[in-house]
C-alpha cells in the first residue's frame, strides 16, 4: 500500500488513519461535504477562519460527537496538507482514500473537493 499523500510512503501513524476512516462512521456525504468545506476554508484564509468554532458549531449542527470531529479533523487536515505538497490528481486521491478503507462515495467526494479546489490551495502554499 502506496499511499501518494504521504509522499508515497507504505505506512502512516496508524492514529491518523483511524482519524480518517472515523469519518466513514460519523458523517453522511452531505456532512462530509460541509465538513471538508470548512477545512478548506481554513487553508484559504487560516487567519479569517474561525476553525474550532466553526467544526463545534458543525457539530452541534449535526448533533455529532465533538470529540471525535476534532480527531477527525485532524486526520484531514493532514490528508488536505499532504496533497497540497505532493500535488495529487483527484483520481490519485480515490486512491489513497480507497486504501485507508474509505466508502467510494467519500472517497469521490474529496477528490471532487480537491479537485474544485487545488488551485486555490496550490497558490495558498506557494503564496
Amino acid at each position: 500500500m502506496s499511499l501518494r499523500f504521504a509522499g508515497g510512503s507504505s505506512s502512516i501513524d496508524p492514529q491518523l488513519s483511524a482519524d480518517i476512516q472515523s469519518l466513514d462512521k460519523l458523517l453522511t456525504d452531505e456532512q462530509l461535504s460541509q465538513f471538508v468545506d470548512i477545512i478548506v476554508g481554513f487553508f484559504l484564509a487560516p487567519a479569517d477562519t474561525d476553525l474550532m468554532g466553526g467544526i463545534r458549531q458543525f457539530a452541534s449542527a449535526h448533533a455529532v460527537n465533538a470529540r471525535a470531529l476534532k480527531s477527525s479533523m485532524r486526520g484531514i487536515l493532514v490528508f488536505f496538507q499532504g496533497l497540497i505538497k505532493h500535488g495529487l490528481t483527484p483520481a490519485q486521491v480515490v486512491e489513497d482514500c480507497a486504501q485507508l478503507g474509505l466508502r467510494d462515495s467519500a472517497a469521490q467526494l474529496l477528490a471532487q473537493k480537491w479537485g474544485s479546489s487545488r488551485g486555490g490551495l496550490a497558490h495558498v502554499s506557494t503564496g
